[in-house]
């Protein structure tokens, strides 16, 4: 899935480098975070049962580790 806004982004990789940059920025060097993954089941299942699999994105994806 892209980025209605640019077509050419994978939503996916997008959210973890805004992630990045926030959890990196140096102005919350002393800051906790906290990260909630709601609707972990539903990920799971779009990873286990779409054609689209997370590895077409993510050359790195190692499903033994994953899942």
């Amino acid at each position: 899935m892209t980025l209605l806004e640019d077509p050419s982004v994978n939503r996916l990789e997008e959210s973890l480098n805004l992630f990045g940059q926030i959890v990196n920025n140096p102005f919350f060097r002393d800051a906790s975070f906290i990260l909630l993954m709601n609707k972990f089941d539903l990920f799971r299942e779009k990873i286990l049962y779409s054609n689209r699999h997370l590895r077409l994105y993510f050359s790195d994806y190692n499903e033994e580790i994953a899942l």
